[in-house]
């Protein structure tokens, strides 16, 4: 009786603070919400250490990696000249991130949790954030057709969104994991993923989001390499070419154009290989133009960094900032972090990240390619062409990467385990 109370205990707190979490993804002004979670979240691991759910020997070999990250970054708040802006973003971009990462490791490999639940709940708040955003648009275009075609983005503040960047990690990885589901679960329930994860791709297109376009794209053309049968080649060559068919009738259109790059990219400052037309070229040339300027910064000091946090960032390097056009961060998650923690800092998270890229694939072969195992991993995939063209360090951006990387930490440890008892 007494364990059956603790599991529900720590169930509660889990779906509590993996609720707050899920709305701070997508609503503006909820960083209290996060807040809160990670206080549940951080409730939750005090539960699961006094009441021993967990072995720390036995996951010591996770815990670590976490450990060693931290007093990596610590640093960085302490010699930061706005301490408390640093504190605040080691906080909610990493010690929140390595809680919930170990949180999600631990329900799926000590099984204390039914986690399908957390998708559940998952699903139905992206969904409804669709829908509404949607009904927003509609609503505020007086029910013009014509107007919600070409108005995609231009209503993220008046819904109270968060921002075009920001709802983007938790769409994709909600895209993969129900398209993951659609082919394990029952009739209904298949179903009702299928539309969810076409939702999601056709929300991705009607805001404009090229990055998860390609790491999409990207992920499902490696699926025949990842697990080379003949359902999954012609799986993904089939979802490939439905969906650049798809995406060539929306350019043939002139919405399409405007939401996919007319509105975002002078092509022909974008061909030029003059490296100056490139900063006039919008929002892809512009990444490519300030790129070699925040590199160069970066390699002058690597061990050096400006603290912690995009709001450092962004005022300690003020004068970089000015001759990379004023775009405040480097746009690539990996020279964010060496820019405000020192290049060992980047590579440390660099070399965890293919580590778990490798106990996804591990995790694959073991479960003779699951398509929800297969799903997290893809999405990995996906990030990291996403963190190539933004910043996802910050805020509740990085935490996609955490969830499904506890997940397959997870999953691979239980699976490697059975596998090896059972030999």
């Amino acid at each position: 009786m007494e364990v059956i109370r603790i599991k529900n205990l720590c169930g509660m707190f889990l779906l509590s603070g993996w609720t707050l979490l899920i709305f701070s993804f997508y609503l503006n002004s909820t960083k209290g919400l996060h807040w809160i979670s990670s206080l549940f979240l951080i409730g939750l691991s005090f539960l699961l250490f006094r009441y021993r759910c967990i072995d720390f020997n036995r996951t010591r070999s996770e815990i670590y990696p976490l450990i060693a990250w931290f007093f990596l970054l610590l640093p960085y708040c302490l010699i930061s000249p706005f301490l408390i802006a640093s504190l605040e973003a080691f906080y909610l971009n990493y010690v929140t991130n390595f809680i919930l990462f170990f949180i999600l490791f631990s329900a799926v490999y000590y099984q204390w949790t039914n986690e399908e639940r957390l998708w559940y709940i998952f699903s139905l708040i992206s969904t409804s954030i669709i829908f509404y955003y949607l009904f927003i648009v509609f609503f505020k275009c007086s029910y013009n057709t014509t107007c919600f075609l070409s108005s995609s983005f231009n209503y993220i503040q008046d819904a109270h969104l968060r921002g075009l960047v920001v709802i983007v990690p938790p769409l994709v990885l909600i895209f993969f994991v129900t398209l993951g589901f659609s082919f394990s679960t029952f009739k209904l329930m298949r179903f009702m993923n299928i539309l969810i994860s076409i939702l999601a791709l056709f929300f991705l297109i009607y805001i404009g989001r090229r990055a998860a376009i390609i790491g999409i794209i990207f992920s499902i053309l490696l699926l025949p390499i990842i697990i080379p049968k003949r359902k999954v080649i012609i799986f993904s060559l089939v979802f490939v070419m439905f969906l650049t068919i798809c995406l060539s009738l929306f350019l043939l259109t002139p919405y399409g154009k405007t939401i996919l790059y007319k509105s975002r990219d002078n092509l022909n400052y974008l061909l030029s290989t003059n490296q100056e037309d490139w900063a006039k070229a919008g929002s892809f040339g512009q990444r490519l133009y300030i790129w070699p300027i925040y590199l160069k910064k970066s390699l002058e000091e690597p061990f050096a960094g400006t603290g912690l946090g995009r709001r450092v960032q962004k005022r300690v390097l003020s004068e970089t900032n000015k001759k990379a056009l004023t775009l405040e961060h480097a746009h690539n998650l990996f020279l964010n972090i060496a820019l405000q923690a020192g290049w060992h800092n980047a590579l440390f998270f660099l070399f965890f990240y293919f580590i778990t890229l490798r106990k996804g694939y591990n995790l694959i072969r073991i479960s003779n390619g699951n398509p929800y195992y297969t799903s997290l991993f893809l999405f990995l995939i996906a990030f990291f062409v996403l963190s190539m063209f933004e910043g996802m360090e910050e805020g509740t951006r990085f935490s996609p990467f955490w969830i499904a990387g506890g997940l397959i930490w997870g999953y691979e440890k239980r699976l490697r385990q059975q596998s090896s008892l059972s030999s």
